[in-house]
């Protein structure tokens, strides 16, 4: 007959994970899926005085408000927009908008006589179609920041109320049809970094560009016009999954329970590890580098960007040519500040290397840059191809 064994001898139950059992599942890349949402408010007025022959019209009108999109989702893959089917780029938002303003017109006529009319905004809220989206024109790097371009709306009309002297239907309406994305006047742009991908929630800033005139009222009857908007786009993070080489996303790690085996007495404690002590930087730490090997440049030739890493600060120039037998070039500086990352450097190329690079299509930029301190040094000669 066997003696059951002392409580006290037994061990407790060891939980090992399945990670310690047997090897980890590939994991190719981060997936993070964001809730998108856009806000803000705007103020539009606008005088116009219309003439004909024995006949006048002059009207002023002013309206403010705020707006808000429904949310939708933004999809990431590294860092980057998330181009695989059905993960791409947002590229359709409704915007909700809320106004109130006023109308008021006077009429003179040889013909019919003289008349004058007001009547206000109602607040009932109109919608208008709107966009959150990587850019059209300026083209991802790895490791550098997504360029972003937001439009708060594609054309709305806020109606004013039947209740006004004004006949049922008036209203007054503004829009950036004509324009390309990124560039109207209801459009702006941001840099998204990196870095920024992944916390649980980012608020962006947003405000339009300033202009002469305003949306959609650009004709010779306008005596007077201003429009101005402002606001944020929010994103919140909804998935947060590592995906394997096959696209699909990598599932946890289901815990092993083993079973509790005999006590065999306390393990000596480790011998403390020696904490190395650091010494000065060497050329490896400090040395700058172009992380992607990459310069991009805009379709217009204007601008260079790249992205160049320097740990302890750098200073650089960028030689741009274009042109084979005697090329046209034009010599750059720039300077990084301290960074464990790659910060991007944007360079505005001289109008007559603009030109040369419009008309070949392509050229080469060749970089030098020289650490602030600990010596590192890098130069190199990379392509640069101009978009049609």
């Amino acid at each position: 007959m066997h003696s059951r064994p002392s409580l006290r001898r037994l061990a407790p139950a060891i939980t090992l994970t399945a990670a310690l059992l047997a090897p980890a599942p590939v994991v190719a890349a981060r997936h993070v899926v964001y809730d998108v949402e856009l806000e803000g408010s705007y103020r539009y007025a606008i005088s116009t005085d219309h003439r004909e022959k024995g006949y006048r019209r002059q009207s002023d009108a002013q309206v403010s408000g705020t707006f808000r999109s429904t949310a939708a989702q933004f999809s990431f893959v590294d860092g980057a927009v998330d181009e695989r089917p059905g993960g791409g780029p947002l590229t359709d938002l409704r915007v909700d908008y809320t106004s109130t303003g006023s109308l008021s017109e006077k009429t003179t006529s040889e013909f019919g006589g003289n008349s004058t009319r007001s009547c206000s905004i109602s607040e009932e809220p109109v919608s208008a179609n709107g966009w959150v989206r990587d850019s059209l024109t300026q083209y991802f790097t790895p490791g550098m920041p997504t360029v972003m371009e937001v439009r708060i709306g594609q054309a709305v009309h806020a109606p004013f109320v039947a209740s006004g002297d004004c006949p049922e239907g008036t209203g007054i309406g503004f829009g950036t049809q004509r324009d390309s994305l990124g560039t109207g006047r209801m459009d702006a742009q941001f840099e998204l970094p990196v870095e920024a991908v992944g916390p649980g929630k980012t608020i962006q800033l947003v405000k339009g560009p300033k202009w002469e005139g305003c949306p959609g009222a650009d004709g010779p009857e306008v005596t007077a016009c201003s429009f101005s908007w402002q606001g944020t786009v929010t994103f919140t993070k909804a998935v947060d999954e590592e995906l394997g080489a096959d696209g699909q996303p990598v599932p946890s790690p289901t815990p092993v329970v083993v079973p509790p085996g005999p006590f065999i007495g306390a393990k000596p404690a480790p011998a403390p590890v020696p904490v190395p002590v650091p010494g000065p930087p060497s050329d490896a730490t400090t040395s700058p580098s172009i992380p992607s090997e990459r310069v991009t440049v805009d379709r217009a030739a204007a601008t260079v960007f790249f992205g160049a890493l320097c740990p302890s600060g750098c200073t650089g120039t960028a030689t741009v040519s274009a042109g084979g037998g005697r090329p046209v070039t034009g010599k750059l500086t720039f300077s990084v500040k301290p960074s464990a990352t790659a910060k991007t450097v944007k360079l505005t190329v001289p109008k007559r290397v603009r030109a040369a690079l419009r008309r070949e299509g392509r050229g080469r930029v060749a970089l030098s840059l020289k650490a602030r301190s600990g010596g590192g040094a890098l130069k190199t000669t990379l392509p640069l191809k101009v978009g049609r």
